[in-house]
């Protein structure tokens, strides 16, 4: 009994990519595999107002990185505009040089030539976003109850902003080119995106081809209410919320959790984000998971025969 397996662990390589994908031999491998490390943990850091989603990194030859970053606030990062995105990818490329500078020798005669393709994405209705928001209301002794409520209103807000420039985005661009609208009145995708050096940064005004992987809360609005709102706004089929520890100062500690609409976590073509976060409070350490159920993917498995 109580055999918990790691939900995104448990579906890699099916409906869970790899953050580090690269390959190499055993000369290398200790050692982007430590890289990689490095960056994953001083980053959030050294940034931790951004509010990191997550991080991926991707290798093709050596001396060549391409890290797609996840951030909650990617303003602080980069810049409302991306003004700043050169600058970030060159402290990148310092903390590179200063972590490869513990383990090269004295004697290297020059520093190898470094490129970084960098790709900044917002992201706030991912589990980490609301794990981070959770965190942030119990450290300030807030209830969990109330704290239950506020993130209610705070998935309402986001979705209604969210909702709000994609119809914009819409709009302006039938009225900019009424002839390229599909026969099913959809609209080819506007992407406003600058790029610096092999750098760039995705604005929240991107209206994707593909409904995006984010979180709204189901509890908010009827199932109906949710099919018929454009572009798959409501996209997570189910959340669950775990909270453990002294909640609300008691002396005994227990567990509290919240759950709406379904959660299938041996199903392995489900989509389903996790995370875990730990709130310091003066009576001690709370411990904050959240499940969010995304869809089912239509995966196709293959079969061997021996």
């Amino acid at each position: 009994m109580g055999q918990k397996v790691h939900p995104l662990g448990f579906r890699l390589g099916i409906t869970q990519p790899h953050l580090s994908q690269w390959y190499a031999s055993k000369k290398y491998y200790s050692k982007y595999l430590l890289e990689d490390h490095f960056l994953r943990t001083i980053l959030p850091k050294k940034y931790a107002k951004a509010g990191f989603e997550n991080i991926k990194i991707s290798r093709k030859i050596e001396n060549h990185i391409e890290i797609v970053i996840r951030a909650q606030k990617p303003k602080i990062l980069i810049g409302k505009k991306g003004e700043n995105l050169k600058n970030f990818q060159k402290e990148i490329k310092k903390l590179i040089f200063k972590y490869r500078g513990l383990n090269q020798s004295r004697n290297a005669q020059s520093k190898p030539k470094l490129r970084v393709i960098l790709h900044v994405i917002r992201c706030q209705t991912g589990a980490s976003s609301i794990a981070d928001f959770l965190v942030e209301n119990l450290e300030k002794r807030i209830p969990y109850k109330i704290v239950f409520v506020l993130l209610k209103k705070h998935l309402k807000k986001i979705r209604q902003r969210e909702r709000a420039l994609r119809s914009s985005a819409v709009s302006t661009s039938i009225e900019s080119s009424p002839g390229l609208g599909a026969a099913d009145g959809s609209v080819f995708e506007q992407d406003r995106t600058g790029s610096v050096n092999g750098a760039s940064f995705n604005s929240a005004l991107t209206l994707p081809k593909e409904p995006p992987t984010s979180l709204s809360d189901p509890g908010i609005l009827p199932k109906e209410a949710a099919r018929q709102s454009p572009a798959g706004l409501l996209e997570a089929e189910g959340m669950k919320i775990q909270i453990s520890g002294r909640l609300n100062g008691a002396e005994i500690a227990r567990q509290e959790w919240i759950r709406e609409g379904r959660l299938p976590l041996q199903t392995l073509q489900a989509k389903i984000d996790y995370s875990f976060k730990q709130a310091y409070t003066i009576y001690g350490i709370l411990g904050v998971k959240v499940w969010v159920f995304k869809n089912i993917d239509n995966v196709t498995t293959k079969t061997y025969k021996i």
